[in-house]
Formats: structure tokens, sequence, C-alpha cells
């Protein structure tokens, strides 16, 4: 009779603890992580977010034109946001930088300063120009400090901070 007790007596105890360990799993909020996704601004434009771990949710890229018919700011917003979680979770969203892949203009992630693009973020229209597009997107106020880099074509690299962005948007 006793054994069966404690049997029953672990059993509830792995049942409980199994409920515990399923429903208190981290998010990368709790982790102090940003989460990126895509919602809508309070003018009803598809914009890219990031919820930091206090819950602040921090516009990132307002969404107004479309790329193309089969490319509408929504599903931009869409794509790209999915981009920026997956650069997040890999650990590659320290910087955003501007290159080339595939023969088009391209605004990335890099790990660290200087460095090279490590996960292409969005590709550019072609009549647009990689600096002044990061430079409206992220502002020049968090350009990463250090010497501008020289990209492969000659033209000035620039990087903006991401982490300091947050931060200082989240004030």
């Amino acid at each position: 009779m006793k054994l069966k007790s404690i049997l029953s007596t672990i059993a509830a105890s792995a049942v409980a603890i199994g409920s515990i360990a399923k429903f208190s799993q981290p998010s990368f909020a709790q982790k102090g992580k940003t989460v990126f996704f895509c919602g809508k601004s309070s003018t009803g434009t598809p914009t890219t977010y990031g919820r930091t771990a206090s819950g602040k949710r921090i516009p990132i890229i307002s969404w107004q034109k479309p790329w193309s018919n089969e490319f509408t700011p929504e599903k931009r917003c869409q794509i790209v946001s999915q981009k920026f979680q997956k650069a997040e979770e890999e650990g590659v969203l320290n910087y955003f930088t501007s290159g080339v892949a595939s023969n088009s203009n391209v605004v990335c992630a890099t790990r660290r300063y200087g460095g090279p693009c490590d996960m292409v973020l969005f590709t550019l229209r072609k009549e647009d120009k990689p600096h002044e597009v990061t430079e409206a997107l992220f502002g020049a106020g968090y350009k990463a400090s250090g010497p501008v880099i020289q990209s492969e074509d000659g033209s000035p690299r620039y990087y903006y901070d991401v982490n300091f962005m947050i931060r200082q948007k989240s004030k």
C-alpha cells in the first residue's frame, strides 16, 4: 500500500514538473532580446516593429511604397520582419549596412563593425542609393563610430548600430 502511495506521488510530481517546464519556456523578450514583427502604424501603414524586453514597441521601417505588384507594402513588411527576427535569433543583427547581392543593392545585417553582410534583410530598387536609404531608415544618429569602410566598388560603407538605435528609441 505504501509503495502504491509513493508511486502516485512520483507520478503526480512528474506531471506537475512537466507542466511547469512547458509553460515557462523563456521568450526572446525575457532574455533581453528584441522581437521583430510586422504591424500597422496608427495611420494603418505596414511597419516593421521591434518589441523590447520591457514590452515597448519601436517602429523600425514604415513600408509605404509597393516594390511591385507581387510585393505590396504588407507583403514586404511580413517578409522583412521575419528576416529581422531570424537575424536576431542567429546573432547577426548587431549592425545594419548596405552591400550588393545578386547584382542588386541590399540592406543587410552584420555581426561586427566593418564586417561583411551576414544576412540580407531586403533588396533596394535600382534607383535607390544605399547610403541615402539607410540614412533615411535608421538616421545619422545611429551611425557606428569608427572609420568609414570602403566597399569593393570604392564607395563608402556605413554601419548603423542596431542595439544603440533600439536603446535610444526605447527611452
